[in-house]
């Protein structure tokens, strides 16, 4: 399949019935396409609501994203995204095993911009990026503490169960 086929697939896509995007999906061998995709989101801020969830459709159905890619997704697509795309991508996080320090710099920057934003969705999942970015910088962890300690105190119910969440893991993790 082309790159200007899946352009006409992807620009179909309503922005709210997903059925569409599984059914690409399962046309196609991810794995072999997964690098068009991502290209096309670097040039393509249209088409990046769509191909993030892909690639989070695949993720979650136990596909595999080569570190480079996942590296591409984040320092590629992720700064400057729509919310969809965001939460998207810091929702497969946790399937990243070995960011370097650049990639937790822009995981944070967008992170910390996504708690201020209007969005609860992203907002709940910023959090769980920061604290992602936590578990590999240390010296983070505190901070992270202190924050969310502070913004459950004024966040929407959704929000808060996932600073619970956070906050227990931090408990446990010591």
């Amino acid at each position: 399949m082309g790159t200007t086929e899946i352009i006409e697939i992807l620009q179909g896509w309503n922005g709210k019935d997903n059925q569409p995007l599984k059914e690409f999906y399962g046309s196609i061998d991810m794995e072999s396409v997964i690098g068009t995709l991502l290209q096309i989101g670097s040039d393509r801020l249209d088409l990046r609501p769509q191909i993030t969830w892909l690639i989070k459709h695949h993720l979650e159905n136990h596909g595999d994203v080569k570190s480079s890619q996942m590296e591409h997704l984040i320092m590629k697509i992720l700064p400057g995204s729509d919310w969809a795309t965001q939460l998207h991508i810091f929702q497969v996080l946790g399937h990243f095993d070995d960011p370097n320090n650049e990639i937790l710099a822009i995981i944070r920057a967008e992170a910390e911009r996504g708690v201020r934003g209007k969005n609860k969705f992203l907002r709940a999942w910023s959090y769980q990026a920061l604290f992602y970015v936590s578990s590999f910088e240390e010296s983070f962890r505190e901070e992270l503490r202190f924050l969310c300690e502070r913004a459950i105190l004024d966040e929407s119910p959704s929000v808060k169960v996932r600073l619970r969440e956070i906050l227990r893991s931090m408990e446990k993790a010591g």
